[in-house]
């Protein structure tokens, strides 16, 4: 299920350093999921649900300011 948001990330033409940057979410954790090294915990799951459900072009808006990476150390 989660990787199906990942897909957000090609929909939008987003590198991964690219989609990294707009959500706030460190590249390397990023990775992790697209890899299946890891997986999203039920935070960031939520917010990936979110971003696969956000238009294109009010990703960069809905993301400034939030400091998501305090959640993924």
């Amino acid at each position: 299920m989660w990787r199906c948001k990942l897909r957000k990330r090609l929909e939008l033409g987003l590198s991964q350093n690219a989609f990294a940057r707009t959500y706030r979410i460190p590249l390397a954790t990023l990775k992790g999921w697209e890899q299946g090294r890891r997986q999203p915990d039920a935070t960031a799951s939520a917010y990936l649900s979110v971003i696969a459900h956000l238009p294109g072009g009010s990703a960069g808006g809905f993301a400034w300011g939030l400091r998501w990476d305090t959640f993924w150390r």
